[in-house]
């Protein structure tokens, strides 16, 4: 692996096997979803129920979770994907400045941009684990989800896109956290820096303001 590259996810081989744009691939991946989503319940006869009920599709709490999740659902891997392309060109550009410092570990020995995959697994699953906390601060009632009665298409649906958002989401903060702390490595290891030339910091103010920008996102999402 080059010392330029950053570790592949399996996030990262996903998006690279398809020929187009990440920000292409996720308005597709959700519009698919989300008319599938929309036949489904067609399909169970929960639409008729609505209009029984005099509701449109947009009245109803399940169909808006439902829709939010699968957006979510989309987004963040999405998100993850430019992270790491940003990353990589961020530290592509710091390349010859790190080349030509010098530092104990000398010029060729320099930082490798990886991620731990345990790591990543352990974020994923303390995402996982936000999602019945959530469930149970929106519905209120434990023994709800032990009944039968409760667990139509739509709930299942939810939960399904809920568990795999959070699972993304948790990784993707462990991404960060990992490149935060990557490239204050890398800050340590550069020379000297000359205050009138500020153009070796522009990695990373870009790679600060990309976090900063994703987490905007989320808030806006949510």
């Amino acid at each position: 692996m080059a010392d330029t590259d950053l570790q592949l996810t399996f996030n990262d081989r996903l998006f690279e096997s398809i020929p187009l744009a990440p920000a292409r691939i996720g308005v597709a991946l959700a519009i698919g979803l989300i008319a599938l989503y929309v036949a489904l319940m067609a399909w169970l006869g929960y639409l008729d129920m609505l209009q029984a009920q005099g509701l449109q599709f947009w009245e109803s709490r399940d169909a808006r979770f439902g829709v939010l999740l699968v957006l979510l659902a989309v987004y963040t891997p999405v998100a993850r994907r430019y992270a790491s392309l940003g990353a990589r060109d961020n530290r592509a550009e710091l390349a010859p400045l790190l080349a030509s410092g010098s530092d104990a570990a000398g010029p060729d020995a320099p930082l490798r941009m990886s991620r731990s995959r345990r790591r990543g697994r352990v974020g994923g699953w303390l995402g996982m684990a936000v999602v019945p906390v959530m469930a149970l601060l929106i519905d209120r009632e434990p023994t709800l989800y032990f009944q039968r009665a409760y667990w139509g298409a739509p709930q299942l649906w939810t939960f399904t896109f809920g568990f795999f958002m959070a699972w993304q989401m948790g990784r993707f903060l462990t991404e960060q956290a990992e490149d935060a702390r990557y490239f204050s490595g890398l800050a340590e290891r550069l020379p000297a820096i000359d205050l009138f030339d500020p153009r070796p910091l522009a990695p990373f103010t870009r790679q600060a303001l990309r976090g900063i920008k994703q987490m905007l996102r989320k808030v806006e999402a949510s």
